[in-house]
């Protein structure tokens, strides 16, 4: 049965965002950053060249106060973890180990042409380094910490055509490596699976995997999804059968402003899941970067993504991981207006700067909070506190202070930074309102609950104004700076006699030569500052510089033109047509997204056979016909579905347990008694059978739900669900329906278990072992028998599963053929 996954708004906790600390540590671009839970160091490289580690004992604030000097290069560009230290890469090619004793292993020296390392990773369990340049190679070096049997191999990747028509280098500007795999984006926008072995003894870009193109712009992020994670999300059936290698499972963000799910159908074929669309639309997402929150049995796990945007966004991932784990999905489909607009985001804080990097810091203090580390193009460290529940009063007071000192009436936001600069506005019909007193307000309803993380501008004096809904009210972020392009007799002419609404002057200190900029107001910097590169010689010593000299020029461009009108941006009502969530695919099932690497097959979710929406209908009308006189478990009963409100119900799941156990012992006691039963009260079973069986097969992450499994347990303490099985054995019960669902409903709770426990299995396998008569072949043959086989086969309790596997032999030829 088609599930639709629930708004996670409603079942994961109230997200709120803290501001800790701000410090300058780079007099350039703080370019990457990481944290090292196993000596509490946070490392922070910038383009200045200086790496400072920062030892977290006391608290994240005092750590950053307290940076040391670890070394002073060219420029870092990039850093990665190793089990015995860092390994740092630098703007002119150079890769070298930091090692935590203070030695220093040089993985390669200076390149004859010097080339910005653009993205690293380590394979530890296969001790394989991976590094990128902006020349378009990827190096991979085997035996990474084993100097005298390092082999290094080099892989130059072609050139790509960009969507004006041109030929650009396809350099690899994000990568990830786990279990031999190595996953790759590109700056075509590609995303590229490739076996590391192949890969060196091929040393071609065509021998992929796996190819994804899902993102249109340069793909500046991957962020795998931790096996260790996926295990304690997992359904208790499927986490004690996780393979030891699996096809991974990650997100990615790019340059286009979107963030993607990618998940695997089989060895050769993957499916991207869109998580959002930019609110700043086209701006760059530099780093995503997934934490967790909650305990260990019960994670709740979010990504946060940040970029040339004008905040950090984080989104609640954990239904979406979970749903990866139940069934085979359904990517993003288009809805109707009505549908709420993206739930997945919980919460943002707005940045003043570029964010390049984001660490993760879990402190020992508490399961419901972690520190986020932002490393900014100011150079600066930008500590946050992520809370799962509501800010104290302290952590208001020293938030609003900093964001009204940080973002004041006096702060002017480029337009560059508000317009997404890629001549993709939103048009200006989706101004959402006039006067910042106009802006919603939380009312706790669900169209209000999507106001997290949004940006809106308004006027404000008249002026355009950016506003940035923050721990559940809305920041003034800053105004907006303006200006009108050029009239025609104040236009500069370039040497062609072209007319341009601005001549600017740019010197190049190196060669010392003098160049001018032509541009209109309304141009994107990144194309001007593109052309102006490939229009001159500007680049005279090594045209492998392009992209550094290009952000150069972008930086001067936006610091010196005045600013232009700014289009509104964005509504705080925004209609956005795609459902975020994910969704099973119906005629799949129980298929997982978890690929056995060795076989090449899904490990799939064995589950009896799905319960019908008609069916489950049938069953809710019935029992709530039973209840007129409690009406709140009336309407309880009818909410039962794929929504998942009416499971904060907690009396009425109670009361739901309390029935079930009532009616079973009524059934007992009248089975006895001369009268006998009812077809009546026989029919109540039933369906009390089928809505329990739907409930702990599609619920199973639950803590209700959880609390309904341990209620059941205490029935199999006693005789009554044993005597149902009884009459069935022997005949004396012939209710055909009773039959059958009361297999689906052993089946559902074999199911939900922990395999370790095994606690239904065993009581069920000590039933079969004392009576199992053919007449049981008429209810099981319609039932998925092959999932008891299966349980049999993988039971941890192998006695039980000797004695299930002779009751479903004792049923011979009726087992795959109906009745």
């Amino acid at each position: 049965m088609s599930q639709s996954v629930s708004d996670p708004v409603y079942l994961g906790p109230q997200l709120s965002v803290a501001h800790v600390a701000l410090v300058k540590l780079h007099n350039e671009v703080a370019r990457a950053g990481l944290y090292n839970s196993a000596s509490s160091t946070l490392y922070s490289g910038g383009l200045d060249g200086k790496l400072y580690a920062c030892t977290v004992r006391e608290g994240v604030a005092d750590a950053l106060e307290n940076p040391m000097e670890v070394t002073s290069v060219s420029g870092i560009s990039a850093l990665c973890l190793t089990a015995s230290g860092v390994v740092v890469c630098t703007m002119d090619g150079i890769v070298f180990h930091y090692r935590n004793d203070d030695s220093i292993d040089l993985l390669q020296p200076k390149p004859q042409q010097s080339c910005r390392i653009a993205a690293v990773c380590y394979d530890e369990v296969n001790d394989t380094l991976i590094f990128s340049d902006w020349s378009a190679e990827i190096h991979v070096i085997e035996n990474a910490s084993i100097p005298i049997r390092k082999r290094q191999t080099s892989i130059s990747l072609p050139m790509f055509t960009f969507t004006d028509g041109s030929q650009k280098e396809n350099s690899c500007l994000s990568m990830a490596t786990r279990d031999g795999l190595l996953i790759a984006g590109f700056a075509s926008g590609e995303i590229r699976v490739y076996d590391i072995d192949t890969l060196v003894t091929i040393s071609s870009f065509d021998c992929s995997l796996i190819t994804l193109r899902a993102h249109h712009r340069p793909v500046r992020s991957i962020e795998l999804v931790d096996v260790v994670l996926l295990k304690r999300l997992a359904p208790r059936i499927l986490s004690s059968r996780f393979p030891e290698k699996i096809m991974p499972l990650f997100f990615s963000t790019g340059n286009d402003g979107s963030v993607f799910f990618h998940y695997p159908e089989s060895l050769t074929l993957y499916r991207s899941h869109k998580l959002s669309s930019a609110q700043l639309t086209d701006q760059y997402l530099f780093r995503a970067k997934l934490f967790t929150l909650g305990t260990v049995d019960k994670p709740r796990v979010y990504l946060a993504v940040g970029g040339c945007d004008l905040q950090l966004y984080i989104y609640d991932c954990t239904l979406l991981l979970s749903t990866a784990l139940t069934g085979s999905l359904i990517v993003n489909q288009t809805l109707s207006s009505s549908e709420p607009i993206n739930s997945l985001l919980r919460a943002s804080f707005p940045v003043s700067a570029d964010v390049w990097d984001i660490s993760v810091v879990h402190l020992s203090t508490s399961s419901d909070t972690v520190h986020l580390i932002l490393s900014l193009e100011s150079g600066e460290l930008h500590a946050l506190q992520v809370v799962s529940g509501a800010l104290s009063a302290s952590q208001q007071v020293a938030t609003m202070a900093f964001i009204r000192e940080r973002f004041g009436p006096s702060v002017l936001i480029p337009s560059s930074r508000v317009t997404g600069t890629h001549n993709s506005f939103v048009p200006p019909k989706n101004v959402y309102c006039k006067s910042p007193s106009d802006l919603p307000r939380d009312t706790g309803n669900k169209s209000t609950q999507s106001l997290a993380g949004r940006i809106a501008v308004v006027l404000r004096k008249e002026a355009p104004a950016i506003y940035i809904y923050v721990n559940r009210s809305w920041v003034f972020c800053g105004l907006v700076k303006q200006n009108t392009p050029a009239v025609e007799g104040d236009k500069k002419a370039d040497s062609t006699g072209k007319l341009w609404d601005l001549a600017l002057p740019v010197q190049n200190d190196q060669t010392g030569g003098s160049y001018t900029l032509f541009m209109n107001i309304d141009e994107d910097p990144w194309v001007v500052a593109e052309r102006f590169i490939l229009g001159t010689n500007i680049i005279e010593t090594d045209r492998n510089d392009i992209n550094y000299y290009k952000r150069q020029i972008y930086d001067f461009i936006v610091s010196n033109i005045p600013k232009t009108d700014v289009l509104p941006v964005f509504q705080a009502g925004w209609e956005d047509p795609t459902d975020y969530s994910l969704q099973i695919r119906p005629e799949t099932g129980y298929t997982t997204c978890l690929i056995d690497r060795s076989t090449g097959t899904s490990i799939e979710k064995p589950a009896p056979k799905e319960i019908t929406e008609e069916l489950l209908k049938k069953c809710v009308t019935l029992l709530t016909n039973s209840s007129e006189q409690n009406l709140q478990y009336a309407l309880f009963l009818n909410d039962i579905g794929s929504t998942t409100l009416w499971l904060q119900n907690t009396d009425c799941m109670k009361l739901l347990s309390v029935r079930f156990t009532i009616l079973l012992q009524d059934i007992q006691k009248s089975s006895t008694s001369h009268i006998g039963v009812s077809q009546e009260t026989w029919k109540l079973l039933g369906a009390h059978f089928v809505v329990l069986s739907y409930i702990f097969l599609n619920f199973s992450n639950s803590t209700p739900v959880i609390n309904l499994y341990k209620a059941v347990l205490l029935l199999l303490r006693g005789t009554s669900l044993s005597s149902i099985y009884t009459q069935l054995a022997t005949g004396t019960l012939a209710e055909k329906t009773v039959g059958v669902f009361f297999f689906r409903f052993i089946s559902a709770l074999i199911l939900f278990e922990d395999t370790a426990m095994a606690d239904v299995f065993v009581w069920f396998s000590d039933l079969v072992d004392a009576a199992h008569g053919p007449v049981l072949g008429q209810f099981i043959t319609q039932e998925d028998h092959q999932y008891l086989e299966h349980v049999c086969e993988h039971a941890t309790n192998r006695l039980a599963g000797q004695r299930i596997g002779t009751f479903l032999s004792s049923l011979g030829g009726r087992i795959g053929t109906d009745p």
